[in-house]
């Protein structure tokens, strides 16, 4: 899901000019030229993939299939959404977070946001359904923050009533990350 050598340079962990990257970089343009096609993650991803040179060779047989989780989780018919009260939810307002916390994910600014609402006597709790890289950092710089919960994926059965407590959801990315995971 994740386009390599693009990463490495989105992570900071080398640049474009490094010798390493343009080997990388030079082999996936040779292999661009050996496939039949490529079914890219969506139109960030194939804007990243039109600059191998090679791409053209290619792009009449890609196609673009987002990998997002198409299924419709039914409500619980009884109105009543059990996780929410197990996470002691029930009288508040959820802002979700849930996924991976990587390299390619910021939380800062989120955390501003909480404290804004902690200054202003907002009942808003930002729950954090994660985990990834920066989880450790996230749960020291919110430690102070009784509006920031922070906890572990929820179990499969759980999904749905996931989902269904947040009165926001919350998606981020750090800047230059775009098309580079999805």
């Amino acid at each position: 899901m994740d386009l390599y050598p693009e990463a490495l340079v989105s992570g900071q962990l080398m640049n474009v000019k490094n010798i390493i990257y343009r080997l990388l970089h030079s082999f996936n343009d040779l292999g661009i030229k050996f496939l039949d096609g490529v079914i890219v993650l969506g139109d960030s991803q194939k804007k990243r993939l039109m600059k191998y040179s090679n791409w053209s060779l290619v792009d009449k047989q890609s196609l673009v299939v987002p990998p997002w989780d198409n299924r419709t989780f039914a409500k619980n018919k009884s109105g009543i959404n059990l996780l929410r009260h197990r996470l002691n939810l029930s009288n508040k307002r959820v802002i979700l977070y849930a996924g991976n916390l990587g390299n390619a994910h910021s939380y800062k600014d989120i955390i501003k946001a909480a404290e804004i609402c902690l200054n202003y006597k907002y009942e808003w709790v930002f729950l954090f359904v994660c985990r990834g890289k920066k989880k450790k950092e996230l749960e020291k710089q919110s430690s102070n923050l009784n509006n920031i919960r922070i906890r572990d994926y929820v179990s499969p059965k759980d999904s749905a009533s996931l989902l269904h407590l947040a009165d926001c959801h919350l998606i981020t990315m750090e800047d230059g990350w775009e098309g580079v995971v999805v």
